[in-house]
């Protein structure tokens, strides 16, 4: 996936570069926009994104990884 240094998502997520690739998903280092701090970004491909095993594998992983409470995650 190209993405240029300008490009968002969400309208809220502006990416500034891939960080790791797995074999459904690509993380991307970004800044949030309504937070003002930098986050990454998982975005799965987009002939997994449709299945709904993989979407709430994704959700499930999400939630986990939004209770870690760490300053340096």
């Amino acid at each position: 996936m190209g993405i240029g240094s300008e490009t968002s998502v969400g309208g809220r997520y502006r990416l500034e570069r891939q960080i790791g690739v797995g074999a459904t998903a690509r993380v991307w280092l970004a800044f949030d926009s309504v937070l003002e701090r930098r986050v990454a970004v998982k975005m799965l491909d987009s002939p997994i994104g449709g299945e709904t095993a993989h979407i709430e594998r994704f959700r499930r992983e999400a939630r986990a990884v939004a209770k870690v409470q760490h300053p340096h995650i």
